[in-house]
């Protein structure tokens, strides 16, 4: 009998670490929540996020603050929002990730749609008819208008692009001639009132021309 106990004690062990395992997300939240934690929001991509992202652009305008911070969800929504008219029509679904000091955009969009497509080779035909392109790089100083994003890389359906594509394929999207401008990077017009872009954490900060830099 007491073998079968124990048995039986084991099996009841067996069976709840088995629950407690699947359910292991939910039970670590309602320890949270028990022992007084909040939970970090996460934010969405929104009408009202574009207009307080708007808002602190015109405080920076008008030189009520030198220096903002947006943050990923912000620039998506001003991207989704505010300004959809910067991206073609065929571009669906952008998502921005501020990692760092990178930028990462990405969108789906009509395969056919991609310029050089042809110079991916036998990879190409891997692609459906509708695809994920990921666009990663850093944002650096250029002109007191400008900001020069360079392309660490881009990703079509999870699909590297080798890097002596991406000047080509920069150009055949009409990357603006600029000697200043390193082939694999593109100029990004500064919203008015600022005079320098980076990333810093996850956040992009704007400067005026009277802010201090970097903090």
């Amino acid at each position: 009998m007491r073998c079968l106990g124990t048995l039986l004690i084991g099996l009841i062990l067996l069976v709840l670490a088995g629950v407690a395992w699947l359910k292991r997300e939910e039970l670590r939240e309602r320890w949270r929540d028990l022992a007084g934690y909040e939970t970090e929001a996460v934010e969405s991509a929104s009408p009202q996020l574009a207009e307080a992202a708007n808002e602190k652009i015109d405080r920076l305008r008008n030189g009520d603050d030198t220096r903002i911070a947006l943050s990923a969800a912000e620039v998506e929504s001003l991207l989704r929002f505010s300004h959809a008219g910067l991206l073609p029509a065929f571009v669906d679904s952008p998502r921005v990730r501020l990692d760092d000091d990178r930028f990462s955009l990405s969108a789906r969009l009509p395969t056919r749609q991609i310029p050089g497509l042809d110079d991916l080779g036998r990879a190409a035909n891997l692609l459906p008819d509708t695809a994920t392109v990921e666009v990663v790089g850093r944002l650096f100083p250029l002109d007191s208008e400008h900001a020069t994003f360079a392309i660490d890389g881009i990703q079509i359906a999870d699909i590297p692009l080798p890097d002596r594509l991406v000047p080509r394929l920069l150009d055949q999207l009409g990357r603006s001639a600029n000697p200043s401008l390193p082939a694999d990077a593109l100029a990004v017009p500064l919203p008015p009132g600022a005079h320098a872009i980076y990333v810093r954490a996850d956040s992009l900060v704007l400067v005026s021309r009277t802010g201090n830099g970097r903090s």
